[in-house]
């Protein structure tokens, strides 16, 4: 079982940045998100990432769970202070993706498309 750290950062008109965040122990490596947890199903229905695509696609995909906010993003530990294998940070047009701490991805929604199909 891979464990996954899931960030989504956003940002509203005056305020600071905000970060919604879905721990999960289960096949997050890459192809797990692609083949089970239905990621490119999300990333295809939207131009640009919207906090309500990540909390429906959260919602839908693991066990109808809600993200929750946590003050920055949880990378490489989970928001308990535990090591996980993968974290992943989306935000409106990008996307950054580590394992073990180690940047594995850092670029565009476009891209990562492209680089999790290969996966």
């Amino acid at each position: 079982m891979t464990r996954g750290n899931l960030n989504f950062v956003y940002q509203e008109w005056g305020s600071a940045p905000q970060t919604l965040y879905q721990y999960w122990n289960g096949d997050q490596c890459p192809s797990g998100l692609r083949d089970v947890y239905n990621v490119l199903a999300w990333l295809k229905e939207e131009k640009k990432l919207t906090k309500e695509g990540f909390i429906k696609w959260i919602n839908k995909n693991y066990d109808n769970n809600i993200p929750t906010k946590i003050t920055h993003p949880a990378i490489y530990y989970d928001a308990g202070n535990f090591i996980t294998d993968y974290s992943y940070l989306f935000e409106s047009n990008s996307v950054m993706v580590w394992n073990w701490g180690e940047l594995l991805f850092d670029g565009d929604l476009k891209g990562f498309i492209k680089w999790i199909k290969e996966q």
